[in-house]
């Protein structure tokens, strides 16, 4: 994208499209990171929402009066149409030149209808996907990724090169923590909606295993999604009724990480686990699985086994016996874990980097 080298007045207005705010969605939770990281930094916000789904929202963090809908992502070609006319019309009124989009379906339709709105499109990948022919032509202004292994699929599967990864905001303490020993009640904490690609069936049956090996040790699963009946008959079937707990949807995250030792997630694919970097910040280690995006949470550094394949669950029992012996590494883990994420992904780092972007899309 060439930049023009004039500045503008005022704070550079952005607006936010997005299918909707589920409240368990990591989009969700990184569009409202950004929109915190970025306050003060001369950026005004605003939302729009598609209406699409119907799960569970989380609206009580935007801004009063600086979110409305358009249905763009309707079935009909001729509501979208309308739609976008609409858009553009409103878009004029609030004298709003950046769009912002972490869907791709939302970023094909706003790259392709560039006359009717003539803003400059910015594309957050999310997520790692296969080769899809309806993307391919999509050639957003600015293109960002959550991570390496997301920027890597972008380059791969689409003509999009010039790519930055940009990871998602997490507040970070300003020294390092300490866990409170006093404030931890159970072993490990699994935060992910309830779905299968979160591999919690695999993390239960490893869990088994331990039960199996004279280990009492207690998992905490936080999150909600369609799986949740099978999963609590799972634990039930295995004999973990007191060993793991099902805390449902929980907003405060952070407080969930606290009351474990460690995080543990058994993904078959991320984009950039934002629970991971919410356990660092808090001075907890995660177990991973070895899939894009969890490996690039991984620090280089690190002492105790972890990027586990995905659906083993006896590796994962062997990874999960050593980090439950040895609570003293996993205290020194969750230093190493903090001090790598929170270079990349500190609010204060993340929040300039999109001011940044911004300033420089509102000025192409």
């Amino acid at each position: 994208m060439k930049i023009n080298v004039k500045t503008t007045t005022g704070p550079v207005k952005v607006c936010v499209i997005s299918p909707n705010f589920y409240r368990s969605s990591g989009v969700t939770s990184a569009i409202r990171a950004i929109y915190s990281a970025t306050s003060g930094l001369g950026v005004e916000q605003t939302f729009v929402i598609c209406g699409y789904g119907d799960q569970d929202e989380d609206r009580s963090w935007l801004p009063e009066r600086c979110c409305t809908s358009f249905r763009l992502m309707d079935f009909s070609p001729i509501v979208v149409t309308r739609e976008l006319c609409a858009l553009a019309s409103w878009l004029r009124l609030k004298q709003i030149r950046v769009l912002h989009v972490h869907h791709r379906r939302l970023a094909a339709i706003l790259c392709s209808f560039r006359a009717f709105h003539r803003c400059s499109v910015i594309y957050t990948g999310q997520l790692t996907y296969p080769f899809a022919a309806w993307f391919w032509p999509v050639q957003p202004d600015v293109a960002t990724a959550v991570s390496k292994s997301v920027a890597d699929n972008i380059r791969a599967t689409t003509r999009i090169n010039n790519v930055s990864v940009i990871g998602n905001p997490v507040s970070f303490p300003t020294e390092n923590g300490i866990p409170a020993e006093e404030n931890i009640v159970v072993d490990a904490v699994c935060i992910g909606r309830l779905d299968p690609v979160k591999g919690h069936e695999h993390l239960i049956r490893a869990w088994a295993i331990l039960r199996d090996q004279g280990f009492r040790s207690k998992l905490s699963i936080v999150g909600e999604g369609s799986l949740l009946a099978g999963l609590r008959s799972l634990v039930c079937e295995s004999g973990l009724a007191d060993l793991v707990e099902f805390r449902g949807f929980r907003a405060d995250v952070k407080r969930e990480l606290r009351r474990g030792r460690f995080g543990v997630l058994a993904s078959k694919v991320e984009g950039q686990p934002l629970a991971v970097i919410e356990a660092a910040a808090c001075g907890r280690a995660s177990l991973l699985t070895n899939v894009d995006g969890s490996r690039d949470c991984l620090p280089p550094a690190r002492v105790l086994p972890n990027g586990l394949p995905f659906g083993d669950a006896p590796s994962m029992a062997s990874a999960l016996k050593v980090w439950l012996s040895k609570p003293e590494l996993v205290e020194e883990e969750g230093q190493i874990f903090l001090k790598f994420l929170r270079e990349t992904s500190s609010t204060k780092t993340v929040g300039e980097q999109y001011a940044k972007i911004y300033r420089e899309a509102a000025t192409s």
